[in-house]
């Protein structure tokens, strides 16, 4: 199969989409496909498309948050698609949500055949509008009601069984996936003892939804006197964090931004104990099973996308959501206990094996593939 991802992470100048995950999950795609072609915006002057890792990045339209209306290029956007799927055998995924990634399916829909393509649902656009963009309600009201009824009736991958069931009485076929990178060879690598590693992690965008004053407030408490806290990434709301941790005088911080280089990321996780993730919204975390693969212990709160079935059954530290003392007391009960820090790592270890990049790539490629042979 031909298959052509559109999605929102524009694509740079040589390096593939900006964000990394997305390039090494396209790489993998291309094991089950004939070709794998990415196709999104870009905020540079539009370059040729290129290859890198057996993924073709096609750049397809300028998108910025200054001019987010791409509509008005539908007829260049319906020949750029055409030429993509002349004459082949070919499968359309579309990532969602995203108002970039709807404009374009309002522009192609009539040039695709119904059973070649499907909607890969990321994760629950009102919860995140709300906590990002708190202040525009009517957003949170009108786009998760579009992409509703873009949706429906429709193939869908959903990251996870909580928003698969969220909407599967609106939709014509769908499937829980449970987004990671981990792959088989990541497998190989052996349980790391980490019990006396003096660091914690937060990896994410530095946004309002993903919570990342909690970071603050734990290297605030007595935690903080024993842990340094790592925080990868970047985002909009990265100049309000610095601000913050120099108004408090915190030292105990370190801000790296976004890391590309692997081996410099690995160096930081490796001295990390546990890793958490404070977002308030999620499909499927792909950072929980990729810190379970690095030995640290996952910490998230409860019912938030598809964190208790990742966590549950004792494989990291759930608590309620913005419940800090649940987390110092689980921090000091596993700290204080070693027979259940190596019991939490042994079912890390049991999911990361059965959830792979390549078992969960498998089941959903055979589900839109199948679907739609037979549709």
């Amino acid at each position: 199969m031909n298959l052509i991802v559109i999605g929102e992470p524009h694509i740079t100048t040589s390096t593939g989409s900006r964000n990394n995950a997305l390039n090494n999950i396209l790489e993998h795609y291309s094991n089950f496909n004939s070709t794998t072609t990415y196709v999104s915006s870009t905020t540079d002057v539009i370059p040729n498309s290129y290859i890198i890792n057996n993924v073709r990045y096609v750049p397809l339209t300028n998108y910025t948050k200054s001019n987010r209306l791409i509509l008005k290029n539908k007829k260049e956007i319906i020949s750029k698609i055409k030429e993509l799927i002349n004459d082949k055998d070919y499968h359309i995924q579309f990532r969602i949500p995203s108002i970039y990634v709807l404009q374009v399916y309002f522009c192609i829909k009539s040039i695709i055949s119904s059973d070649r393509f499907s909607f890969y649902v990321a994760g629950d656009w009102k919860e995140s509008l709300k906590y990002n963009y708190p202040s525009k309600k009517h957003l949170a009201f009108i786009l998760p009601k579009l992409e509703n009824l873009t949706i429906r009736n429709k193939k869908c991958v959903f990251t996870g069984d909580t928003l698969l069931n969220k909407n599967i009485k609106y939709i014509k076929k769908g499937i829980a996936f449970y987004s990671t990178t981990h792959s088989f060879n990541d497998l190989s690598r052996e349980i790391k003892d980490k019990s006396d590693c003096n660091g914690i992690c937060f990896i994410g965008r530095i946004e309002k939804l993903k919570n990342y004053n909690f970071i603050i407030e734990l290297a605030k408490s007595h935690l903080g006197k024993k842990y340094l806290f790592h925080i990868l990434g970047d985002g909009p709301d990265m100049p309000i964090l610095k601000k913050t941790i120099n108004e408090l005088k915190l030292t105990n911080i370190l801000i790296y931004g976004h890391i590309t280089d692997m081996n410099s990321f690995n160096q930081i996780i490796d001295k990390c104990k546990y890793s958490i993730l404070p977002s308030y919204t999620e499909g499927t975390s792909k950072t929980l099973p990729e810190m379970m693969c690095r030995s640290t212990i996952p910490i998230a709160f409860k019912n938030v996308g598809s964190n208790n079935f990742i966590l549950g059954e004792n494989r990291g530290i759930l608590t309620d959501i913005n419940d800090i003392n649940q987390v110092l007391e689980n921090i000091d009960y596993i700290d204080n206990n070693y027979q259940k820090y190596c019991e939490i790592q042994k079912n890390e270890r049991e999911y990361i094996v059965n959830f792979t990049i390549e078992k969960q790539l498998e089941k959903m490629f055979k589900f839109l593939y199948d679907t739609q042979k037979t549709l």
